[in-house]
């Protein structure tokens, strides 16, 4: 009988259990704060260039590229493919995107951006640095490194979930 009783956790690991729990909670609480200031950039951005955010959104897939394909937007956005066809229609009306038959596959669709959104595009990423230089010059040279290479881990950790 004595062998079938289980034995209570130490102290020590209810102490240890309970500070993951509340550091989970912090990140948590961080995290949705992190969220909604990039949100609010983000509606701010776009509201200043007469986009809606879904088509900011969208447009931020072409900050390292000229052209993305509409599955791979489907796939990076997690919206229907009826939804992206909906904001792509609405950028190119803005003349800010095109699309063209992808020659390799001609079941696929390349959407490129116009001569008209490049600078849009230059000015989002010019933004973006800029924003992040003011927050890493709150920082030592060293604690800059270090919350970068946190950050890094984390995008990592939540991207292997």
């Amino acid at each position: 009988m004595e062998q079938l009783k289980k034995k209570s956790p130490s102290p020590e690991l209810n102490l240890a259990v309970k500070g993951r729990i509340e550091q989970a909670y912090t990140m948590a609480e961080l995290t949705f704060e992190l969220v909604k200031e990039y949100t609010n950039m983000e509606l701010d951005f776009a509201g200043q260039n007469d986009l809606t955010p879904a088509e900011f959104k969208l447009l931020c897939y072409f900050r390292n590229t000229e052209s993305v394909s509409i599955k791979d937007l489907v796939k990076e956005m997690k919206l229907t493919p009826g939804r992206i066809t909906h904001i792509i229609t609405s950028l190119e009306e803005k003349k800010l995107i095109t699309r063209n038959i992808n020659p390799a596959d001609r079941r696929g669709i390349n959407v490129f951006l116009t001569g008209k959104s490049l600078p849009l595009i230059k000015d989002l990423n010019d933004k973006c640095i800029d924003l992040q230089q003011c927050v890493l010059e709150k920082y030592k040279p060293d604690e800059a490194r270090n919350a970068i290479c946190l950050i890094k881990d984390l995008v990592k950790s939540m991207k292997e979930r």
